[in-house]
């Protein structure tokens, strides 16, 4: 069975935090506790004023994805070559995780906005990539598809090798269970 950060408790999470601190650089340490970052602030809020109780969630979906890959751009307030630009797109998941096939689109049009970038020569971080891919991993796990649980997982590990900071991999499953599971706690 593959390890899915997203179902680790609490208690795991802060085990699996202690036991790769020591072999990490302060750079790559910091993201084992993510942060909304001041800038980032504004771009939750409008995704918070959607109409959550009205309309349907796979229209606020689609909303809240055209805030996002606005906001999501070069220069942006959540511009993703920031290693903390992957929280903003988090907390909107958040939001629609009782429909997970929804999510799970959410999550891949996360995945493929940074790849569109990619392929304009945009900076793009490894960490925004690898924890796009958890996200569809998680919802994924949510529908019970275990095969494609297993590829976005595989996915996220790809895209943490792209990095050279050493034990970056390590460090995004613990930010993966922190931010897909228990949310900034």
């Amino acid at each position: 069975m593959i390890p899915r950060p997203w179902r680790m408790t609490p208690e795991e999470i802060a085990s699996a935090d202690e036991a790769v601190r020591s072999l990490l650089s302060v750079d790559v340490a910091r993201l084992l506790r993510p942060i909304l970052r001041h800038e980032h602030a504004p771009v939750v809020e409008a995704v918070g004023q959607l109409h959550w109780d009205e309309d349907p969630v796979d229209v606020l979906a689609t909303k809240a994805l055209t805030v996002l890959k606005g906001a999501a751009m070069p220069g942006g307030p959540v511009d993703l070559k920031d290693d903390d630009a992957d929280v903003v797109w988090v907390v909107a998941l958040n939001r629609i995780a009782s429909a997970p096939a929804v999510a799970s689109r959410l999550a891949r049009a996360w995945y493929v906005h940074g790849m569109r970038l990619l392929w304009d020569d945009a900076e793009v971080s490894t960490v925004a990539q690898a924890m796009a891919a958890y996200a569809v991993a998680r919802f994924e796990d949510a529908l019970h598809n275990r095969h494609e649980v297993a590829r976005w997982m595989m996915i996220a590990a790809i895209e943490t090798e792209a990095d050279e900071r050493t034990g970056l991999g390590l460090a995004v499953v613990v930010r993966a269970a922190r931010l897909c599971s228990w949310g900034l706690k």
